[in-house]
This record gives structure tokens, C-alpha cells and sequence, in this order.
């Protein structure tokens, strides 16, 4: 080998020891100020279209600890499928559904399993929820686990506003079996989960990261971060071409669940900086001199869903009213997914409507701009200010 090139070598071998050894120390020290590794993005997936089956992975920030545990049929339940007990209902969705930052207990699917209950309604609300999904993910575990399950007499969807808008209805398109968007087969989904079960110094870093709009852009460009903020829901132009596939694929979904006898209810779900005020203006300040609409893809969504009498409970009012009114948080202070609070909130609103479902259809069968499934008159948004 010829001696400059050797040396260029030897030279960068040596920075590459000094880097990792740098790395290594900063990660020491970040493990004497969290010593629990705090896992943002779990190991979960297996590539089909549940979890892999009998996981347990313990989740820790400086907001929650709790243990998450996978069941043996690939779901985040505490009851097996094959146990289910007849007047069922099944909740399918994303994280919101999963429970993101909650004990199973907390989460929105067993606080209505509970609040039904108590209303002497049996059967289980199983929570088929996946974290990082989409509606088409949604109807492929609805139509290969509870599609022909007779247990089951309800499905419930979670419908994230912020990111559950398809750009096309191709998007995320799934073989029988698979679950995961088209995104998270990506090299780097890899690295994210491995250190963000490992590294206490990268979740650090993408903790302060999610707090700040712009940097997260840059390191999420690069494949390094998640979303931690809706891509441009707030703007008119970027929402509106995303309401037609999305309505289409919700359709085919409504249209399968009726054919097999069972009820579909949509719950519309709202993003935190929506439902903050705080986090409305620094939305306005982010988009500086664009025009961002406040509930423009909330409204827009839920009249095409109700134009395609696909029920449909739109949270967005209750919850706005309710964190304007100064009740405990319903989202948590350094993530945008509801509080125990919140699952609360949102389980006493599903509870009240799956209690008169012929209302409901009512509700979502009358023009936009008469009552909304909420059971606000739908100039609400006009009053609460852009």
C-alpha cells in the first residue's frame, strides 16, 4: 500500500476511534442523567400484519413507565381471540387506539370496554391498534382477523387527522397478511428501532429534537426521526388532494364491514396543536406568511365521510372546549398523544354515541352544517378563531 494512502488510512481510522469513543462517553453520561433507556420507537413490528406475538418491552420518558405486552394472537390485549365473548366490538387504528404512552389499562379502547360495562353492555373492546399505521392498515387487520369473527358486532376506527389522510389509494397498498406502510421497510426504521431500544443518548437527542419544528424537519429528511408534527394538514392546497383516495379507501372499508353484518363507527381525532391554543399560534408562527386553517381538513374529512354515510364522531369540538375550560391536560405535556385524561374524555363520547347508534346515523346521514355527531352545531369552528 503506498505510503500516503496509508497514512490517509491510518488517519481516518483514528478519527473514526475518536468519534465512536466521543459517542461512547456522551452516551455514559447520558445514562447518568436517564439512567433507564427511554424507548421512543419500540421493536415491535415482525412484518406481517400483527405485532409478533408474546413481546414485552418496557416504555420509559419522563412522563410514563409502563410495561407493554403483545399477546399470543400479535395484539396489545389482554384477552386472546379466541376467547372473545359474544356482543364484541374490535378498535382498529394507530397509536392513539394502541395507547401510546399508557398502561393498557389507560388506553381509550379498555375505559369504553369499562364504561359499557357499567351500562350492562358484555362483550370485550379489543384493541387492534398499531402504532405508525394508516386506514389501510386498518381494514387489512379488520378483514383477515375480524372479519368473520361472529364475536364481533362493532368496529371501531381511529382516524388521526394528522396523518391519516392517503396520498393515494395505492398508498401503503397491502398484500393479505402484511400491515406496514410502504415507508417502514426503509434501512432506517432499522437504526431507529435498534437505538431507540439501546440508546439513551440518541432518544435524548430526538426528544429535543420533537421540540423543535425546524430541526426535526432537517433530521427527519435525513430518515433519522419519526414525525413528530403533521405534515401541512393546515393548509388548504396540500389537504384537498388527499380527500378523495382517502374517502375512496374509507368507503371500500364501510362497504366490507356492512357486508359482513357487523357496524362501523369512524372517530375523527384531532391533533394536540389543533386542540391547544398555544399550539395553534406557533403553528401560525411556523407557517409565517401562509395561511393555515385550523379545522379545515377535520371539517372537510368528516362532510365527505357523512356525504358517503360513513358514521362518523368528530371529537374535535368536545375536546376543544374541554381543554379550554382548564380540566387536567387531555394530551401529554412533551408528546401529542392523549393523557390518561384524554382517553378518559374520548371514551365517555364514544360510550354515549355507540349507546344510540340510531341517533348516530341520523347525525351523519343530515347535511353538513346541521348537527354534527358531536352534537355541536357545526359553526363551532368559526367561533373558536383561526
Amino acid at each position: 500500500m503506498p505510503k500516503k494512502l496509508r497514512c490517509a488510512f491510518q488517519n481516518s481510522s483514528l478519527f473514526m476511534v475518536a468519534v465512536l469513543i466521543g459517542i461512547a462517553i456522551c452516551e455514559v453520561m447520558a445514562r447518568l442523567v436517564a439512567p433507564i433507556s427511554l424507548v421512543t420507537f419500540p421493536v415491535l413490528y415482525n412484518g406481517e400484519i400483527t405485532y409478533e406475538p408474546n413481546q414485552r418491552q418496557r416504555y420509559v420518558s419522563p412522563e410514563w413507565d409502563y410495561e407493554i405486552s403483545i399477546n399470543a394472537d400479535g395484539f396489545r390485549d389482554n384477552v386472546l381471540l379466541q376467547d372473545l365473548p359474544p356482543k364484541s366490538a374490535v378498535f382498529v387504528g394507530d397509536s392513539f387506539i394502541e395507547g401510546y404512552g399508557l398502561p393498557l389499562e389507560d388506553t381509550v379502547v379498555k375505559k369504553l370496554e369499562r364504561i359499557l360495562a357499567s351500562k350492562g353492555r358484555g362483550g370485550v373492546i379489543y384493541n387492534a391498534g398499531h402504532n405508525n399505521t394508516s386506514p389501510n392498515n386498518y381494514s387489512s387487520v379488520w378483514e383477515n382477523y375480524f372479519s368473520k369473527r361472529s364475536e364481533i358486532e362493532s368496529v371501531l376506527v381511529g382516524f388521526f387527522i394528522g396523518n391519516d389522510l392517503l396520498e393515494g389509494i395505492k398508498q401503503g397498498h397491502l398484500d393479505r397478511g402484511k400491515v406496514r406502510d410502504y415507508e417502514s421497510v426503509r434501512w432506517t426504521n432499522s437504526v431507529r428501532y435498534f437505538l431507540s431500544e439501546h440508546s439513551v443518548l440518541y432518544n435524548l437527542i430526538n426528544y429535543t429534537l420533537k421540540a423543535n419544528r425546524s430541526a426535526h424537519a432537517a433530521c427527519r429528511t435525513m430518515g433519522f426521526c419519526g414525525a413528530a408534527h403533521p405534515d401541512d394538514i393546515y393548509l388548504r392546497e396540500n389537504v384537498a388532494p388527499l380527500l378523495r383516495p382517502t374517502i375512496e379507501r374509507m368507503r371500500e372499508f364501510a362497504e366490507a364491514v356492512r357486508r359482513s353484518k357487523q357496524r362501523m363507527l369512524v372517530v375523527l381525532i384531532p391533533t394536540k396543536d389543533q386542540i391547544s391554543d398555544d399550539g395553534w399560534n406557533a403553528i401560525r408562527a411556523y407557517y409565517a406568511y401562509r395561511k393555515p386553517e385550523r379545522f379545515y381538513a377535520n371539517d372537510a374529512i368528516v362532510a365527505a365521510f357523512r356525504a358517503n354515510c360513513i358514521p362518523v364522531l368528530d371529537l374535535t369540538g368536545p375536546f376543544l372546549e374541554r381543554q379550554r375550560a382548564r380540566e387536567p391536560s387531555l394530551y401529554f405535556q412533551s408528546d401529542g398523544h392523549w393523557s390518561a385524561a384524554g382517553t378518559e374524555f374520548a371514551a365517555h363520547l364514544i360510550a354515549d354515541v355507540l349507546a344510540s347508534p340510531e341517533q348516530a346515523c341520523a347525525s351523519y346521514q343530515s347535511s353538513h352544517g346541521a348537527i354534527r355527531g358531536d352534537g355541536l352545531s357545526s359553526d363551532w369552528q368559526h367561533k373558536s378563531g383561526n
